[in-house]
């Protein structure tokens, strides 16, 4: 691989890479390389087909729009699902984000966001527990395998898998408050 090649392999690593672990400047680093001009495919259809696109900066940009569309992405899920499985880390990523980002129209993913806590790549691992307490912070069944993710020392990018956990079972623990202190009032004690 010629020295040009493998400085564009490092630069979209690097690139993506930030996509994921950065959320909130997804749409800068986006604006910067001048990808917004994809907006002529619209469609969540087109847009779950383009995470696969063997460009990088195609495939981000396509996880981007369908996470900002969110709970509109729901018909998405069966997709999203299938994609967990698929042998690109990136696109693995991409639907676990994206997955988290729909919210609670996401539960059918929930058995397979489990298993995806195991995923031998700590890019998609280390977003796993976000999605999950996104997609159902009242669903008991994922705080036993977040438990078990505390104790995943796996690090990207300075972020760490034990501490996802902790902040998804920190706002699972809020949510329950909330929960708790709304039933409260509607109760009026």
């Amino acid at each position: 691989m010629r020295a040009a090649q493998k400085w564009r392999v490092v630069a979209m690593s690097c690139f993506l890479i930030l996509l994921v672990c950065v959320p909130k400047v997804r749409h800068c680093i986006l604006w910067a390389v001048g990808v917004e001009t994809l907006v002529g495919w619209n469609t969540p259809e087109e847009w779950v087909a383009l995470i696969r696109d063997p460009d990088g900066a195609t495939s981000a940009y396509a996880t981007y729009e369908l996470s900002r569309l969110g709970p509109a992405a729901k018909p998405m899920v069966p997709r999203l699902i299938d994609l967990l499985q698929d042998e690109n880390v990136y696109v693995r990523t991409s639907a676990v984000v994206i997955l988290g980002d729909i919210g609670s129209d996401a539960k059918a993913a929930i058995p397979y966001l489990i298993i995806a806590l195991q995923d031998p790549e700590v890019r998609v691992r280390i977003n796993v527990p976000h999605a999950l307490a996104s997609i159902d912070p009242g669903d008991e069944s994922i705080v036993p395998a977040l438990r078990l993710a505390q104790n995943d020392a796996g690090e990207i990018c300075g972020y760490r898998v034990n501490d996802s956990a902790v902040a998804a079972l920190r706002k699972i623990a809020d949510a329950k408050k909330r929960l708790a202190a709304e039933r409260k009032e509607g109760r009026g004690l």
